[in-house]
């Protein structure tokens, strides 16, 4: 045998049985990640059908009016910290469901506590609320879900081995390549498939699907590596996100973190009173305070900055756009269909129904091939 033809029954084996045994798994990934990319669409829909139906327990709190503070967002940390100790709750998320208005209308603050997140939603009427305790912002079937894609029902264990099927992903992709590349007169094959019976007709269209989304399922793949080892693609790019105290409730913070970046974000957007959609506040190993923005066309725009200094650490805009940061920025971006609102999630959804075409259609060639060859040996005996 020659090399070429080495090469090709090695990578085709190898491709067959990473297929035949990881296909599943990968539609499974592909079908939950089709909801997932909808999963702030879903959360608002829910929030706001608990609040109509006057689910939780309910609390008056007075908000800050607008001619007691010097900006805006001097006001909405000011709204944080009242929000904080109304509820006895650390706000570590703050978004607007409806009207922006610079956050004035605080609509959804996740909180930490004991037993895990808990939710507050604030309808504000003037310069009063009606703040809700809920138990979360999600449904039970999403949150199920969520569970199932990012951590395998099992955890950290589960995001581990996530990381660990990415890079076997990979390795699926490769194999398909060079199985492809080692095809003599593919191309003449593909040409006539149209008349061709379906068995040729599913494997030509497992090999055009598989060309076609695998460079999307590769970058898939990389993001997903990166959230199955967090530490060690930081530690390989060189990123050093510490963790970081803020208390909104000091000068100090404000101004020398808090509010240079919202006048960073100001400059960035070209607008005196950015549309600001959400802000998190810092968690697990990650020093910056993170905000949504509206920016130019209506795509929403996301910056990193240092609560201390307010210096930008990364963002899809600014100056910092090309640090290490950003390309961790991108990783969830890119993975969730994010980086281009409404319409990259609905591509996200067609491009998630892939994998189970081909799994489907490998399979199909898998079972022929197979007949084929048990026909041949009885042939033969």
């Amino acid at each position: 045998m020659s090399i070429k033809a080495i090469g090709r029954a090695r990578s085709l084996a190898i491709h067959r049985c990473l297929g035949l045994v990881f296909g599943a798994y990968l539609c499974m990934m592909g079908l939950t990640g089709t909801v997932i990319v909808f999963k702030d669409e879903i959360s608002e829909s829910h929030v706001l059908k608990m609040v109509t139906e006057g689910a939780g327990h309910a609390l008056d709190v007075p908000l800050v009016p607008y001619d007691k503070c010097d900006d805006a967002f001097t006001r909405i940390c000011k709204n944080i910290k009242t929000v904080e100790s109304s509820t006895k709750r650390k706000v570590v998320f703050y978004k607007s469901l409806g009207a922006r208005n610079n956050l004035s209308l605080l609509t959804l603050a996740e909180s930490k506590t004991a037993g895990g997140a808990s939710y507050a939603f604030v309808k504000c009427v003037n310069d009063s609320a009606q703040v809700r305790l809920l138990d979360s912002s999600e449904p039970a079937w999403l949150q199920f879900i969520i569970d199932l894609h990012h951590n395998l029902l099992c955890g950290k264990l589960g995001r581990t081995v996530n990381g660990v099927m990415a890079v076997l992903l990979l390795i699926l992709l490769l194999s398909g390549a060079l199985v492809l590349t080692f095809e003599n007169g593919y191309w003449k094959t593909f040409a006539a498939a149209h008349r061709s019976r379906w068995p040729l007709r599913a494997r030509n269209l497992h090999i055009a699907l598989g060309g076609c989304n695998g460079p999307f399922l590769a970058l898939m793949a990389i993001c997903a590596i990166y959230f199955g080892f967090p530490d060690q693609v930081k530690a390989l790019l060189g990123v050093d996100l510490k963790p970081v105290a803020l208390d909104l409730s000091t000068s100090n913070d404000l101004s020398n973190g808090l509010g240079k970046a919202f006048k960073l974000i100001a400059n960035t957007s070209n607008l005196s009173t950015p549309d600001l959609d959400s802000i998190a506040m810092p968690k697990k190993n990650n020093r910056a305070v993170r905000y949504w923005f509206k920016g130019q066309m209506g795509l929403s725009n996301e910056i990193w900055t240092d609560g201390f200094n307010g210096a930008q650490l990364a963002g899809t805009t600014g100056p910092a756009r090309f640090s290490s940061e950003s390309l961790l920025l991108w990783f969830a971006r890119f993975h969730f269909g994010q980086w281009a609102g409404f319409f990259s999630k609905c591509m996200w959804v067609i491009l998630g129904w892939m994998p189970v075409v081909l799994y489907a259609t490998g399979c199909w060639i898998w079972s022929k091939k197979f007949k084929m060859s048990k026909k041949s040996k009885k042939s033969d005996s």
